[in-house]
């Protein structure tokens, strides 16, 4: 395809989630106000993804000449704090968290892909869907948004960190832990477990977004200009590789 049409296209393609953005700003933010020079940002851990996902954020707002800090919490408390306006958003996170909390803004451009799978002590169990873990007992982290929807009713224990999920099927009192492919095999590396194996294929694959409180939903037009530019540009590439990981990770 002409280069001419390929940016035409990605013109429209800006245009159209600017007005979308500019209208949802508009309604939530009220106002105008000045754009403020440092932002707090909620991380879920620290791994070579996350670490990724956030230096994505940092070059996009540094664009903005806004600086950003990043702050490590456990999941949960991430987000009680994001929808508090106590910290001013979400670093990376799958969508429709906003259906619960109420004052956080998605950010509709996907940057990164997460890669959920299951790890257990039978390295020949096959994954089949998240219908297939329901013999299982499962644990996973609390705060775990989309495992904890998709696991309702099912035998599951949810703890404090991946670290004690990972201890937990290592010592047999539990099957499966549930949990991003990296920092599972990294909670592996870690702990030096031999007995507990990444499980194939992954349970699911899914688009992650960045997210603002309320209070900040005017930068979302901006911010969705740069992140485009930078996806078309090949930054955010630039940038995952950089860190070892590929679009989809988790």
């Amino acid at each position: 395809m002409p280069r001419r049409v390929v940016a035409g296209a990605l013109a429209k393609a800006l245009l159209a989630l600017s007005c979308i953005a500019l209208g949802l700003a508009a309604a939530l933010a009220g106002p105008a106000a000045a754009a403020p020079q440092r932002l707090t940002f909620a991380n879920l851990e620290n791994s070579a993804f996350n670490d990724a996902a956030a230096e994505i954020l940092r070059e996009a707002y540094r664009k903005l000449d806004i600086a950003v800090a990043v702050e490590v919490l456990p999941p949960e408390r991430a987000l009680r704090r994001s929808n508090s306006g106590a910290i001013d958003g979400e670093v990376v996170r799958a969508e429709g968290i906003e259906q619960t909390y109420k004052n956080l803004v998605r950010v509709p451009v996907s940057y990164m892909r997460y890669e959920l799978h299951a790890f257990g002590r039978d390295a020949g169990t096959v994954i089949d869907g998240w219908q297939s873990l329901t013999p299982y007992k499962l644990v996973f982290q609390r705060g775990f948004k989309e495992a904890e929807a998709m696991t309702d009713g099912m035998n599951r224990h949810l703890v404090a960190s991946v670290d004690t999920a990972f201890r937990m099927v290592a010592a047999g009192r539990m099957d499966v832990v549930l949990a991003g492919r990296y920092p599972g095999e990294a909670a592996i590396e870690r702990l030096k477990l031999d007995n507990v194996f990444l499980l194939q294929p992954s349970v699911q694959v899914y688009p992650l977004y960045h997210y603002l409180h309320r209070k900040h939903a005017d930068l979302v037009p901006r911010l969705i200009d740069v992140m485009i530019r930078m996806q078309a540009e090949g930054e955010m590439d630039a940038i995952r590789k950089k860190h070892g990981i590929g679009l989809v990770g988790g």
